[in-house]
Order: structure tokens, then sequence, then C-alpha cells
């Protein structure tokens, strides 16, 4: 697969986060983009929070909903996380 390609798995995984934190609307895609990221943060580290020190391949997946635009990063696997 090519790297900034969305699998639909991804696309799902990042629509049912959105519905568990109540944003309701038709999300639309903005951006795709294949990242190696510096640790496991991701990008997005977290006050308190440890991460592995490795070069970790992802992407950057950026969509807007009602207007609001949201980052989210994806790792090796197909679990989003919401960078704020």
């Amino acid at each position: 697969m090519d790297r900034t390609e969305l699998s639909a798995v991804r696309w799902e995984a990042i629509v049912a986060d959105l519905r568990r934190r109540d944003i309701d609307g038709e999300p639309l895609l903005v951006s795709v983009e294949a990242v190696t990221w510096p640790d496991g943060s991701l990008g997005c580290p977290r006050p308190g929070r440890s991460y592995t020190h490795a070069l970790v391949p992802g992407m950057r997946v950026v969509v807007s909903v009602g207007g609001e635009t949201y980052d989210y990063r994806f790792g090796r696997s197909d679990s989003p996380r919401l960078c704020p």
C-alpha cells in the first residue's frame, strides 16, 4: 500500500473516534501525508508520558467536521491518535 493512501480501515477508525467524542456531522478528508515520526509520541507528546525512542513510520490525516479540523496520527497500527 502506498503510505499516503488512507485505507478504509483507518478511515472507519477515524469516523468511529469522532462519533465516540460526540462530534456530529459528515467528516471530510482534508489531507493525508506519510510521516516518519521521531518517536512513539507520533509528534504529539502528552505531559508525563514516556515514549519509544525510535523512528516510527506512519501518517498524519486531517479531517474537517462542521468547520472544525481534527489532526489524527497513525503509527504502525490502524488505531488513530487525535492530536489536540
